[in-house]
């Protein structure tokens, strides 16, 4: 049955023109076309019922197949809702809006704008043209396919409306036409696929997508203030010729990299105004145009090898890592390298690897970030060889230098108790290089005993009235070091009572480098403090101690010397006689304001603020004010050897420095 409501028609065939009232406000909404047929659904229930509710649309007629069966009716006062069926697309091509659409169809604007004031939901988006906005914090939900080939979203009023693609279907901003994208967020599932070549950004909007991001050949958002998340970003290979090198991306519009690979492939540039990686991997040998920072994912310069250029500054965090490949010595083709056209800010790890077992020579370098801008920060060395290199940070760049084969700085020891039946132990002693491997060899008068390889020996009646070594050789992933021999020691003869000699194993290092401060030492401890807080120690010079830590150095504490005395008023001499007045340490454990022992000099924080080299004993020794002491720097060879601190009072200027440390032997 025919509707009998009064309704009015305007326009000509297929288009009409739409009045509607709402809440007493009288819009024009133009060009309102349905096309498809409907079938049942929850907007339609029966021929007579209107599509567009609550009376905007009803059939006239027929089974609703084309536009023609519609008819124009005069809606009543109040909030319209556009409702309409799967296989039905309403396309908008002039003013129209709306307080909230539910619908199984297409929605397709192809010019003038549509304004929704509420969260709505559609089956699939298709936007040609025109303006789609709505009021902040309200969703339009897609079920189906997105498709934008032009027109702009939320460009007519500057509102934040938020696109969600929650189906199955594609998604696609593509062709010649403008796209604007001014404000407000999409986001979605499924890939992202951009080939439009006018494509701009304003308002600070957003684009999230938990997959990936492809580029067009050589497509370049322009805009700024944009965010742009994905798991990674993919060019398509310019079709002119495969070599062909291409600029491409996000122009000074942020990217946020979530996991996967991206790669920048040699020759080509990446622009992002600043590049954040969250998680995955950024690798390639071409070009980040912008900044990078490395939250928690993974750098990788080359594809191994190969050479990264970020044209502005770097920062890795705390759970960010720098991966190397290490096959050669030639940066770009030997080993991989990260440039960097800004300031550098490091944490977390440098992983190396090497894919061809390579191994590295003593002595060879590799530079594997350069900076223009200054280096600041720390990494910790991870992955296959690590313990073969020592990182060296320079004010522009941080270069792997290859340790040498491991140096011994405190022989081993023989502890235990020099009687036949009691089992001996042989220390391992102090060595440089970061041993990895430790082997042995005991001596009866300078004489390998056969078979006595381990680390223990039990002494025998045909060892009395002899003497006792053990020879210690460490060896790192470069090769053994040259063999270290305990101090020998005496086996009684028969029935003379057994003798204790040596002592437990070192202890781990503890405390910090800070004050008067060295570990468990202070400065100012008589050496009965000094020898009870750490018990295992030797005399190395008549006004030396030194103690011995575990993990590559112990520490040496001085007195003052008899020559350093006369040289002190009365009342100096009794207040430092006796009592430390200089602690060294090789430990790297230790650091002082950022230097530690295998630190090149010229990596030294400027903060210490370096006094003039001093000479003495055939090393360089610098001096830096740090609070209640003096800072000391022993270096040899641009390597600083140890650190430590000294009395303040006797190295008060360049001449009292000199003399304090003239007076201690082997200087």
């Amino acid at each position: 049955m025919r509707d009998r409501r009064e309704h009015r028609l305007y326009g000509i065939g297929r288009r009409a023109c739409l009045v509607t009232v709402a809440a007493g406000l009288v819009t024009m909404a133009l060009a309102v076309v349905l096309t498809g047929s409907a079938s049942a659904a929850a907007c339609v229930e029966s021929a007579t019922t209107d599509v567009y509710s609550p009376g905007i649309y009803s059939p006239t007629g027929g089974d609703w197949s084309t536009a023609a069966d519609w008819s124009l009716l005069a809606p009543p006062s109040g909030t319209e809702t556009a409702c309409w069926n799967a296989g039905i697309t309403v396309v908008v091509s002039t003013a129209e809006s709306v307080d909230s659409i539910q619908a199984d169809g297409a929605l397709e604007i192809t010019g003038g704008s549509l304004t929704i004031a509420a969260s709505s939901s559609i089956g699939s988006l298709l936007l040609t043209g025109g303006d789609l906005d709505g009021a902040s914090g309200q969703t339009l939900t897609d079920v189906g396919a997105f498709s934008w080939s032009g027109g702009a979203i939320n460009a007519a009023t500057g509102d934040a409306l938020a696109i969600d693609q929650t189906g199955a279907a594609t998604f696609s901003i593509s062709g010649s036409t403008a796209s604007s994208f001014d404000g407000g967020s999409i986001t979605t599932a499924q890939p992202v696929s951009i080939t439009s070549t006018a494509f701009t950004t304003a308002n600070a909007p957003t684009l999230t997508t938990s997959s990936a991001i492809t580029l067009g050949a050589s497509v370049d958002i322009s805009g700024s203030g944009a965010t742009f998340t994905a798991t990674d970003v993919t060019p398509t290979t310019p079709k002119r010729r495969q070599t062909q090198t291409q600029t491409y991306g996000f122009g000074t519009d942020a990217l946020v990299l979530t996991g996967e690979t991206t790669t920048v492939p040699s020759g080509d540039t990446l622009e992002a105004g600043e590049l954040t990686l969250t998680g995955g991997t950024l690798d390639g040998q071409g070009t980040v145009a912008g900044a990078v920072t490395n939250t928690s994912g993974t750098v990788s310069p080359g594809n191994p090898l190969g050479v990264l250029k970020v044209t502005g500054a770097y920062s890795q965090g705390g759970r960010g890592t720098l991966a190397i490949d290490l096959d050669g010595t030639a940066a770009g083709t030997g080993f991989s390298q990260l440039q960097v056209g800004g300031a550098t800010s490091l944490g977390g790890d440098v992983s190396l690897a090497d894919a061809t077992g390579f191994v590295p020579e003593p002595g060879e370098t590799f530079e594997i970030l350069s900076s223009t801008g200054s280096v600041a920060g720390l990494m910790t060395l991870t992955g296959a060889g690590a313990g073969s290199f020592t990182a060296q940070y320079d004010p522009n760049d941080v270069t792997l230098d290859v340790n040498p084969t491991p140096g011994n700085t405190v022989p081993p020891a023989i502890i235990g108790t020099l009687s036949v039946g009691q089992t001996l132990s042989c220390s391992e002693g102090t060595w440089s290089a970061f041993p990895n491997k430790f082997t042995y060899q005991w001596n009866l008068d300078g004489s390998p005993i056969p078979g006595a390889t381990s680390s223990t020996y039990v002494v025998i009646a045909a060892d009395q009235g002899q003497s006792l070594t053990c020879t210690v050789t460490a060896s790192n992933s470069l090769g053994a070091g040259e063999p270290a021999t305990s101090t020998a020691v005496s086996v009684g003869e028969p029935n003379t009572p057994g003798v204790v000699v040596g002592s437990a194993s070192c202890p781990s290092p503890t405390g910090r480098l800070t004050g008067v401060s060295l570990g468990a030492l202070k400065l100012g401890f008589t050496r009965a403090h000094a020898r009870h807080a750490l018990t295992q120690y030797t005399a190395a010079a008549a006004n030396v101690d030194e103690f011995c830590l575990d993990g590559g150095g112990g520490i040496h504490a001085g007195y003052p010397s008899n020559k350093l005395l006369r040289t002190l008023s009365k009342k100096e001499r009794a207040r430092v006689k006796g009592r430390i007045v200089l602690a060294l340490t090789m430990n790297p454990y230790y650091a002082l304001e950022g230097a530690r022992p295998g630190m090149k000099l010229t990596s030294v924080p400027k903060r210490l603020h370096l006094h003039e080299v001093l000479r003495a004993g055939g090393n360089d020794w610098y001096m830096a004010p740090d609070g209640a002491s003096e800072g000391v720097l022993k270096v040899r060879g641009g390597i600083i050897q140890e650190i430590g601190i000294a009395n303040k009072a006797l190295t008060d200027g360049r001449a009292a420095q000199t003399r304090f440390l003239a007076s201690f032997s082997g200087a």
